[in-house]
C-alpha cells in the first residue's frame, strides 16, 4: 500500500481458524470494556505525518 497507511492492518488467518474467533470476541469485547482496545488515533494529524515522513527521510 503506497503510500504506507499506520491505521491499516491484515489478519493472516484462514476463514474459520479458531483464532479468528478469538480475536474476533476478543476486540468485540473492546466495546464493552472502554480503554481495553488500541484507542483511537488519527493517522493523518499533521504532527505525526511530518515525523512519518521526517524517520522515512532518515532511513
Amino acid at each position: 500500500m503506497t503510500p504506507v497507511k499506520e491505521s491499516h492492518f491484515h489478519i493472516g488467518v484462514r476463514p474459520g481458524d479458531p483464532r479468528l474467533e478469538r480475536l474476533a470476541r476478543r476486540i468485540i469485547g473492546w466495546d464493552a470494556t472502554p480503554g481495553q482496545g488500541a484507542g483511537a488515533v488519527d493517522a493523518f494529524d499533521p504532527a505525526r505525518v511530518r515525523r512519518a515522513r521526517k524517520a522515512r527521510s532518515e532511513r
